[in-house]
């Protein structure tokens, strides 16, 4: 494991993250794009969602797609199968870890997007 300095102007902490960031820096960069985002409530998850997301998580504690590769896994997220079907039935929801969240939506650029309005737009870069 070879450390390299972060790569925060004027931090002298060393790190073996690919980003080059120490671990301090790594949770300011992830606050300061958090604050850009609309609350949770205002994207759409509101108090019935968050019932829905109890239950299932309640039903299914263990990670659906872990569990399909032979591993235990505590689930934290609940993911919409057809995100493109408004519905919170139990066919269309998936308990997941955050690692199998990132995968499922991996390639879809979430980082590269921004809320205006109530719509999900792409960051021309």
């Amino acid at each position: 494991m070879i450390l390299k300095p972060c790569r925060h102007p004027g931090c002298i902490a060393l790190t073996d993250r690919r980003d080059s960031l120490c671990v301090k820096h790594v949770r300011q960069k992830w606050r300061e794009q958090s604050a850009k985002l609309p609350t949770s409530h205002a994207r759409g998850y509101d108090g019935q969602w968050r019932k829905v997301r109890a239950r299932k998580l309640a039903m299914n504690p263990m990670c659906e797609r872990c569990e399909k590769d032979g591993r235990v896994t505590l689930a934290y997220l609940v993911h919409h199968i057809d995100r493109h079907t408004n519905n919170n039935r139990d066919d269309n929801l998936m308990a997941l870890c955050t690692h199998c969240h990132t995968q499922e939506h991996k390639g879809e650029g979430f980082g590269r997007r921004e809320w205006k309005g109530g719509n999900q737009t792409e960051i021309d870069e």
